[in-house]
C-alpha cells in the first residue's frame, strides 16, 4: 500500500520536527519546509496528499492570501490551517478542502482531522492516541 504523502509548512522548526516524527510514526511520508517559497519548490516537484500550513495570521499573511500564496487552486489539495488565531472564513476555497485546528500540545485532533481529509477510504490507517 502506497503511503500518503503530507507536506508541512511552519517557520517553528521544533514544531516541523515534532510534526515530521507524528506523521512518520501514523505511516505518512513527510516533507517539511519553514517557508512558503520552499512549498513552492516542493509542490512544483511532487504530489501531495495534504498540507498542513502553521502560520500567524496577524504576522504571515491573512487567510485569503494562503491559498493564492500557495497556488493550490488549481491543484485541489486538502489543507489544515494550525494556528493560534481563529479562522472565519475559507478565503475562497471550498469548506470541503479545509480544516482548521487551533494549535495545541495535544496533536490528537491533528491527527484526526489529517485521517479524515486524507484516509476517508483506506481503512487500514487508525490514529494512534
Amino acid at each position: 500500500m502506497e503511503k500518503h504523502r503530507l507536506l508541512i509548512i511552519d517557520d517553528a522548526t521544533n514544531l516541523l520536527l515534532l510534526y515530521k516524527e507524528e506523521f512518520q510514526e501514523e505511516g505518512y511520508e513527510v516533507d517539511v519546509v519553514n517557508s512558503i517559497p520552499d512549498a513552492h519548490i516542493l509542490l512544483n516537484i511532487k504530489l501531495y496528499d495534504l498540507i498542513i500550513v502553521g502560520i500567524r495570521l496577524e504576522r504571515d499573511f491573512d487567510h485569503e492570501n494562503i491559498w493564492s500564496g500557495l497556488n493550490l487552486m488549481r491543484n485541489e489539495i486538502p489543507i489544515i490551517i494550525v494556528s493560534g488565531t481563529p479562522m472565519h472564513e475559507s478565503g475562497g476555497k471550498p469548506l470541503s478542502l479545509i480544516g482548521y485546528i487551533e494549535k495545541s500540545s495535544d496533536l490528537l485532533p491533528l491527527k484526526e482531522k489529517v485521517y479524515e481529509l486524507v484516509n476517508k477510504y483506506d481503512s487500514t490507517i487508525t490514529v494512534k492516541a
